[in-house]
């Protein structure tokens, strides 16, 4: 891999998950310029995403700074090409969910499963032959974090006269 979508470690960390669990097939990312491998294989392609999700969570980090925390979302699409048993390697990819392999792998990278579709069937006629496809989307999120410098007021000197005193500097706790 040479351009990365998300990071590197996130999409090592996805391609370590399938490759493992589909240890019969070849699997690539879907790129244009890329060509098919022999059969059986799968695809693997960020189709949407990543996207924030829900309110950002701001956090104190030093005088002047927060750090924004937001759930970023994406859906990770998997299509399986294969002559025989496509579904049951597909099936074998979902179950793989509840492995606490799987969501190790996937954790030590910062992802986690939401949740996934139901495979759907692609099969068609592709120029003489029968190609057999099914294809599932992978709902999966991470932490994204941005720092922001506020410009917030740190310190503010009073001088003229006024309840007993003539100048005063107040700081922020």
């Amino acid at each position: 891999m040479s351009a990365y979508r998300l990071s590197e470690a996130k999409e090592l960390a996805i391609y370590a998950w399938i490759s493992t669990i589909l240890s019969g097939l070849t699997v690539i990312w879907d790129k244009p310029d890329r060509e098919r491998p022999a059969l059986p294989y799968a695809t693997l392609n960020i189709s949407s995403g990543p996207r924030g999700e829900g309110t950002p969570d701001m956090r104190y980090k030093e005088q002047d700074t927060y750090t924004h925390t937001i759930r970023k979302v994406f859906t990770l699409t998997v299509n399986i090409y294969a002559e025989n048993a496509y579904l049951s390697y597909m099936e074998s990819l979902i179950n793989s969910l509840n492995l606490s392999t799987t969501q190790a792998t996937l954790r030590a990278a910062g992802l986690a499963i939401r949740s996934n579709s139901d495979p759907v069937d692609l099969s068609r006629l592709l120029d003489t032959q029968y190609e057999q496809r099914v294809s599932a989307d992978f709902f999966l999120a991470y932490a994204g974090e941005l720092d922001d410098v506020s410009g917030e007021i740190a310190r503010v000197t009073y001088a003229g006269e006024g309840y007993g005193f003539t100048e005063q500097t107040v700081e922020a706790a």
